[in-house]
């Protein structure tokens, strides 16, 4: 998955990028048009979606120190 050399489809390049954005879009909308479950529809999105970026930047930042070999701060 990982190979430097090996060209990828556009697929492989923006799913994770428009996954995130429609579901941004998704909680968005819902919080503008309605009341109800709507609210928390938009709420559970809109916080999914931190979550899964706050794990994500968390991730990346701990594989980088063990690459380096340095302990964290």
């Amino acid at each position: 998955m990982n190979n430097p050399g090996r060209l990828r489809s556009g697929w492989e390049i923006y799913r994770w990028p428009l996954l995130v954005n429609m579901m941004a879009l998704a909680g968005i909308f819902a919080a503008l048009i309605g009341n109800g479950w709507w609210d928390g529809f938009s709420w559970l999105t809109l916080g999914l979606l931190s979550v899964g970026v706050s794990l994500t930047i968390g991730t990346r930042r701990l594989n980088v120190m063990a690459r380096k070999h340095i302990g964290p701060e």
